[in-house]
């Protein structure tokens, strides 16, 4: 019943890009809500109010522990804002390997001009590429972004951008490590990333 909206059940069905579908191809939601730090400022909020119904003997500990780090979360909003202000307007187009940027792109004034594919699992056609590579081209865009998860995976954005002299960067969608070992690390290096590789640094 969720794929309803793709087609009848036994026809043939092409999987089209969002815009047309008016859908993101993961299900009816995007799910990637946490590349906007205030949709993680309202997480903290749930989770502070759940953990006090079930332990309300600490709710002045979660009350606390949870406006730390609301602050610190609000701080990093304006952070990634001053950030991606530094960026001239017209570079302000993020292209990536797969479409789970949205939310990030629309909090913070970029424009999802391209990905390779709607959802990772689906090798992209030429179709698609051949698109790709007329965006880039006719926005000039200085870099593309790849997850570093992904990296093996997204052979065809990798060269396209080699052929057209462009910038590979990184991006991270929800990948924690050395570098990025919290969330506050994940969008902040996510920021610099973008501010470094599309202001032509």
């Amino acid at each position: 019943p969720n794929f309803r909206f793709l087609g009848t059940a036994g026809d043939e069905t092409y999987l089209l890009p969002q815009a047309v579908l008016g859908k993101h191809v993961h299900g009816e939601l995007d799910p990637h809500l946490w590349h906007n730090a205030k949709n993680a400022m309202a997480y903290v909020k749930v989770i502070r109010d759940k953990l006090i119904a079930v332990d309300p003997e600490h709710a002045a500990d979660y009350q606390q522990n949870a406006r730390t780090y609301l602050d610190e979360l609000d701080r990093l909003d304006r952070e990634i804002k001053r950030k991606v202000g530094t960026i001239p307007e017209a570079r302000r187009h993020l292209v990536t390997a797969h479409d789970g940027y949205a939310y990030f792109a629309d909090a913070y004034g970029l424009d999802v001009a391209g990905f390779v594919t709607p959802n990772p699992e689906i090798e992209p056609s030429t179709r698609d590429l051949v698109s790709l590579t007329r965006t880039l081209e006719n926005l000039k865009v200085p870099a593309v972004f790849i997850e570093p998860t992904m990296a093996g995976r997204t052979r065809e954005l990798q060269q396209i951008a080699d052929r057209l002299g462009v910038s590979v960067c990184q991006i991270r969608s929800d990948t924690l490590d050395e570098t990025a070992p919290t969330y506050v690390d994940l969008m902040r290096t996510n920021a610099e990333s973008m501010a470094d590789c599309l202001s032509g640094a």
